[in-house]
This record gives C-alpha cells, structure tokens and sequence, in this order.
C-alpha cells in the first residue's frame, strides 16, 4: 500500500464515522436594546435656566459689591457658556445643518453669532480685576452683554428648538423653518446687519 492509498483509506473511514456536520451557526452579536437619545433640547433648556441664574447672580453680587462672589459665578458662568456652546455645535447645530442643508447658511451664522458672545464675554471679564471693585463701565458692559444674550437664549428656544424638534416631519418643518428664517432675518435686521 503506497501512502496515497494509505491516506485515501483513513479519510474515508473518518468521513464514514464522522459524518459532515452542518455549518456552524452564524455568530451573531448579542443585540442590545437601544439606549433612548437624551433629550437635547430638554438639556439645552436646563443650561438655558442655568445660564440665565448665574447672569442675574454675576450682576446682583457686583450691585451688592460682594466682587468675590461675582467673580466666582463669573467663573462659572465662563465655564457654562463654553460647555454649553461646544454642545450645541457639536449635536443642535450639527444636525440642524446636516438634515437642513438649505438652511445651513444660516445656522453658520448663528454659530458665529454666538463665537461672537463668547469673545465679546472674555473681554468684559478681562477688564473686571482680579481684586477689589468692578470699574462701572464693566458691570454696564457685562449688563448690556447679558441682556443680549438672553435675548439669544430665548431665541433658539422659540426659532432653532422648534425647528430642532421638528425635523423629520416634512411638513412641519418647513413650517418651523419659515419661523427660522424669518426671525432670524429680523435679528439681522434690527442688528444692522444683511442676509449674506
């Protein structure tokens, strides 16, 4: 017996008491139950309200001349705004120009709009001292700043959330999105600035 007929003889007598087994079940990954979205705008909401408590305690401590306190929320407040806006960049924003790519000019706009906040914040808190009083052109700078900012505020929660909520039901949303639109043209308008 040559070794091929040896090797021929032993795969058949294994075949015959081994029969073939079926292929093996696939591998399936174990699907795990999905995970509710958080609820951005409820989030951006609950910021809103915190954004809006430490404006009101920022001024109330520095009318109070408390400045350590101001200073301490102001610090706070500078670390909300930037969380805050990070997030909505990178979840409201985000979506509303990938879902909305019409609209996309203008929700670049509102981006740099708040870009602008946020820089015009820094300067404001730059000229309050590290110790001892605010000068008053401060404080009024710091109001006239906070009264534009919650203007914005209320803003996104009556065009941009709407329009956020809105998405994926066609009709909707072009509703929400002539709101958009047109209030937003409105703030360009009363800003003295043009539709680009």
């Amino acid at each position: 017996m040559t070794l091929r007929s040896a090797l021929g003889a032993i795969t058949a007598k294994f075949r015959r008491s081994n029969p073939p087994a079926s292929a093996p079940a696939p591998v399936v990954a174990a699907v795990k139950p999905r995970q509710p979205e958080p609820d951005l705008v409820g989030t951006l909401l609950g910021e809103h309200k915190q954004l809006r408590a430490l404006m009101k305690g920022i001024l109330d401590e520095a009318k109070r001349k408390s400045f350590d306190r101001a200073r301490a929320r102001l610090s706070d407040f500078e670390t909300l705004v930037d969380h805050h806006l990070g997030f909505e960049d990178r979840n409201l924003y985000a979506a509303l120009k990938r879902e909305l790519p019409s609209h996309a000019g203008n929700v670049q706009r509102c981006q740099a709009e708040l870009e602008g906040v946020r820089r015009e914040l820094r300067l404001v808190a730059q000229v309050c001292p590290a110790q001892g009083p605010w000068p008053s052109n401060a404080l009024v700078s710091m109001s006239k700043l906070f009264d534009r900012l919650k203007e914005r505020l209320s803003y996104e929660e009556m065009a941009l959330f709407p329009v956020y909520r809105a998405l994926g039901d066609d009709r909707e949303i072009t509703d929400k999105t002539q709101i958009f639109d047109r209030s937003f043209n409105a703030r360009l308008k009363a800003n003295g600035q043009q539709r680009a």
